[in-house]
């Protein structure tokens, strides 16, 4: 079962700005936790059904149980953002993408699926206001998209400072070919696995 290709789903543009995770594990985390981002608890039960079903969609750029992990973490954050700036981005949009839009899915794929085609959406409109696009309503929605990120990323950014963002480390490896800014602003290297913390002075 693959993906489009030639719309929205297209390889190596996954982006997750402002995402220090790997700075944000916790060794004793609860059992059966995989994230926990404010009140939001993602179990690993579901990044596991996410993962596995995901392995089965042929997505041009495949997601392991880290990436899923993240998504499922900190997409209704985007998502939520993205609603509000009115540019939603709905699960029948993201099944539209598949071959089969029926096949049957978990509610945690159809939420990393709909993370996903929000991130193509802030790819793109990051790309089309940069390119200075003539198309005004392209250019007005690429604005929204763009309005909807920067409120994501500082949300976000509020929940890793008040310590908010808890990861447990078996999830806390990026996957590879993924690209992040870590608490510094600058780009870390690709799939490196979670720094180890500094022992207590």
């Amino acid at each position: 079962m693959k993906l489009h290709r030639s719309r929205r789903l297209v390889a190596g543009v996954a982006l997750l700005a402002a995402l220090p995770l790997t700075g944000c594990t916790t060794p004793g985390a609860e059992p059966g936790t995989a994230a926990r981002v404010g009140d939001r608890t993602v179990s690993e039960k579901d990044v596991d059904a996410a993962t596995v079903e995901l392995a089965q969609v042929q997505l041009p750029q495949q997601i392991d149980a880290s990436g899923v992990t993240q998504f499922l973490a900190i997409g209704p954050l985007l998502l939520d953002k993205m609603s509000d700036a009115g540019v939603p981005v709905g699960t029948a949009e993201a099944r539209s993408q598949l071959q089969n839009p029926r096949m049957t899915l978990s509610k945690p794929t159809e939420e990393v699926l709909r993370t996903y085609v929000a991130l193509q959406e802030v790819n793109q409109a990051q790309q089309i206001l940069q390119q200075g696009v003539g198309d005004a309503r392209l250019t007005s929605q690429a604005r929204k998209v763009a309005a909807a990120n920067d409120a994501f990323e500082q949300e976000l950014r509020t929940y890793v400072t008040d310590g908010r963002v808890e990861v447990n480390p078996k999830y806390a490896k990026l996957p590879v070919n993924w690209v992040y800014q870590n608490g510094m602003g600058t780009q870390a290297p690709e799939g490196q696995d979670a720094p180890r913390e500094a022992p207590a002075q």
